[in-house]
């Protein structure tokens, strides 16, 4: 918290106090508010590139998930490249490819198209062309937690006949002062969604010193349950680079004190008193003797999901399978919405038994699996992993009012198409009406 104390050959150490932190300023964060120099994410040297197929400038490009945007309109980067002059490079067909985790955006040429005379009478007065200027826009799903903007130049040289070296030791570099502007985003977000926690620790990094968050532990915690604790809250601390100095831990009889907060709830089945209270938003059953069920859908269930977007049924049919038989090793992942406090989220990590619980720890730590955690239930279960949305959605977050048919209805095209009929009715019978009055009107003419 203070590395400044610790200089010189004596130093006196007084007690540091952690500072209060705001919503998203993480340090490993893009910043929330204004738009950021490529310079400030990393080194100026990491910016510079040599030959003519380098390898790609990497810059993290990491915040939380619950971006939201009018009709998922991207990010500006802004860019300044700078490359070698045309003499050189044959700039009609060297170009700058643009990334991010290896989604490709967009190939920049490395000179713009020159107009004529003006580029020749500028040459001629001995001017010197600047660094290419360009803006990329990034779609917001491609900005949270692990992802990072990939720059490729793809220099090509210019022949110049046969007997003429060419120069091998070309450099490219992209200006520090490119930036990225996340500012003009809402912060809104569908929950529960456990890829979000797994990528950028979501929600509980909202606060990067964890300061909404609190771990419910067994009253009697063995070390696999402690081991789990650690390694999970060790996770969210590296993900924003600070300590979690906010970080509230309790057992079940305390849950009161801990109700307005986001909570972690980790252990066995058998062990952990708090699950069955706070999992009671889900259709996941903890039965005597310590085993899951899944509570199957009723018939309604599928034309609820057209109207007000419910978990399908489908999924929970699979689910309730697959823990009917369960294979050795099984432990689960699940979020919902906390039973004490609307809007806030629980998420569990707990087995049927302390090997269960290893396992499932061990899977939320590996970067190869990360990507398979979806939805709102995550079940591992003889190594396989499944994943499941069974809950009720809830929101967290605020957006304005002329964002919410684009949030609403942008995942409900049967209403979309309702209300468009609904609209043609509302025009076309009036206007039908109207018509016919004016030919009875015509006709009583004659």
């Amino acid at each position: 918290l203070a590395p400044q104390l610790l200089s010189g050959q004596l130093a006196t150490v007084s007690t540091p106090r952690a500072p209060q932190r705001r919503p998203y300023e993480a340090p490993r964060w893009l910043p929330p508010d204004r738009p950021v120099a490529l310079g400030e994410l990393v080194d100026r040297g990491e910016l510079q590139v040599q030959g003519f197929a380098p390898g790609p400038i990497t810059v993290p490009l990491r915040t939380a998930p619950d971006l939201a945007t009018w009709r998922r309109h991207g990010f500006p980067l802004s860019l300044s490249l700078r490359a070698p002059p045309g003499p050189v490079l044959d700039v009609q067909t060297s170009r700058l490819d643009v990334s991010v985790s290896g989604t490709f955006l967009r190939a920049l040429p490395l000179r713009e198209q020159e107009s004529w005379p003006l580029s020749w009478l500028l040459r001629q007065a001995g001017a010197v062309p600047g660094p290419r200027e360009a803006t990329v826009p990034i779609p917001p799903w491609l900005v949270s937690g692990r992802n990072e903007l990939q720059l490729r130049f793809d220099m090509r040289p210019l022949h110049r006949g046969d007997c003429v070296a060419i120069p091998a030791e070309v450099q490219a570099s992209i200006d520090p002062v490119s930036t990225i502007d996340i500012s003009r985003a809402h912060r809104f977000a569908t929950m529960p969604n456990l890829a979000f926690l797994a990528s950028a620790g979501f929600p509980f990094t909202r606060l990067a010193d964890l300061s909404e968050t609190a771990v419910v532990m067994p009253d009697r915690p063995g070390p696999v349950e402690v081991s789990a604790f650690l390694g999970m809250i060790g996770g969210l601390a590296f993900i924003v680079g600070v300590p979690a100095t906010g970080l509230a831990v309790v057992r079940p009889a305390q849950l009161a004190q801990v109700a307005q907060r986001d909570l972690i709830v980790i252990g066995t089945l058998a062990g952990q008193a708090a699950l069955p209270q706070l999992l009671r938003e889900m259709p996941l059953r903890i039965e005597d003797g310590g085993r899951l069920s899944i509570a199957l859908p009723h018939r309604l269930e599928g034309f609820a999901r057209l109207v007000a977007g419910s978990p399908p049924p489908a999924d929970r049919a699979r689910a309730a399978t697959l823990l009917s038989s369960p294979a050795e090793g099984l432990g689960f992942v699940a979020g919902a919405e906390s039973p004490l406090t609307p809007g806030r989220s629980v998420v569990a990590v707990a087995a049927p038994t302390p090997s269960g619980v290893e396992a499932i720890a061990e899977m939320l730590r590996d970067p190869a699996r990360i990507p398979r955690v979806q939805g709102d239930l995550v079940l591992l279960s003889g190594g396989t992993l499944d994943a499941f949305r069974i809950a009720p959605t809830y929101d967290v977050g605020t957006l304005p009012f002329w964002l919410w048919p684009n949030h609403y209805l942008g995942a409900r095209p049967w209403l979309v198409l309702g209300l468009m009929l609904g609209g043609a009715l509302l025009i076309a019978l009036p206007l039908r009406a109207a018509l016919r009055r004016r030919a009875v009107q015509r006709l009583r003419g004659h």
